[in-house]
């Protein structure tokens, strides 16, 4: 299978009493495993992979309830989507890969790179599930409309699941005017294949993100932590994730104060840039070395 200039292998595994399909670019490179957030898929990361390809076997899992994986029968827990991660990667027998995700992706990652430290390389986290306790998950006008009623944007996937791809498609560019114009197919289609499991219980998914950021004080690898502006919708507080990496040499902070929830797609152009950067120097002592840096995308 052809997506954009990437030649993808398809695949499925069974792992953790599920079946987890995958895509991948293969070769005897490093590996990278990327994983989507919550009502995406595999195939969300393809303009990620397609310039990664060059140096990394990338590796993008479609999650429980997505995709073409199999349902989690009402279980999307985080320790069930960080066992079905680590359960992947032993399948598969990659060496010690760097995990990259997005959201509920990035909290998979984050939980095991802390489970398992000597078997991550490194973690690149997206606005990762980081809450402060008595707060809404996401910040903005989303996080209280949400919060409020649910049921609303549940309603929402279920009707773009019935919109065919020629108004699904340039729907979600008229709605998110900023994504790349090759995000906006994979976007909407992975709607349509999200599983009627997974959105019904939605509402209870996002209860149980209650990630803390003592998580990133428990984290021993290289971290490249990449956030927006809570105010816009994204998850994680810059203060407040400051205070924690300050003094941390193992992290670093990438912030885009003008992107939202979905950074890559904000502004896929810096987002690129910063993962290079980030992946370039891990194995330089100029980062072993690295006090706390804190730069911004403006």
């Amino acid at each position: 299978m052809n997506v954009s200039n990437v030649s993808l292998q398809s695949g499925q595994i069974a792992v953790n009493h599920i079946k987890i399909h995958y895509y991948r670019t293969g070769g005897d490179k490093p590996p990278i495993v990327l994983s989507h957030g919550a009502g995406d898929d595999g195939r969300c990361w393809t303009m990620t992979a397609e310039v990664l390809s060059g140096d990394y076997d990338v590796t993008m899992p479609d999650a429980r309830g997505h995709g073409l994986s199999s349902e989690g029968g009402g279980n999307y827990s985080p320790e069930i989507r960080t066992d079905d991660l680590n359960a992947f990667i032993d399948a598969l027998e990659l060496d010690k890969p760097i995990l990259a995700g997005h959201s509920m992706g990035a909290e998979s990652s984050m939980r095991l790179a802390v489970r398992h430290p000597n078997r991550v390389r490194a973690v690149i986290l997206e606005d990762p599930v980081l809450v402060i306790p008595g707060e809404i998950v996401f910040g903005g006008w989303f996080g209280q409309s949400f919060q409020n009623s649910p049921g609303g944007y549940l309603s929402f996937l279920k009707t773009l699941k019935k919109i065919p791809p020629v108004i699904g498609v340039p729907l979600t560019r008229l709605m998110n005017p900023g994504f790349p114009g090759s995000a906006a197919a994979p976007w909407f289609e992975s709607k349509k294949r999200l599983s009627e499991d997974f959105r019904t219980t939605m509402a209870r998914v996002f209860e149980d993100w209650n990630s803390g950021y003592e998580w990133l004080d428990l984290l021993r690898v290289p971290v490249l932590l990449i956030l927006g502006n809570r105010r816009k919708g994204a998850i994680v507080s810059i203060d407040e994730a400051r205070s924690h990496a300050e003094n941390r040499p193992n992290i670093q902070i990438l912030h885009f104060p003008k992107a939202n929830h979905n950074i890559r797609r904000s502004d896929f152009p810096g987002y690129l840039n910063g993962i290079k950067a980030f992946l370039n120097g891990l194995d330089s002592r100029e980062f072993s070395d690295a006090s706390f840096r804190h730069r911004e995308r403006r």
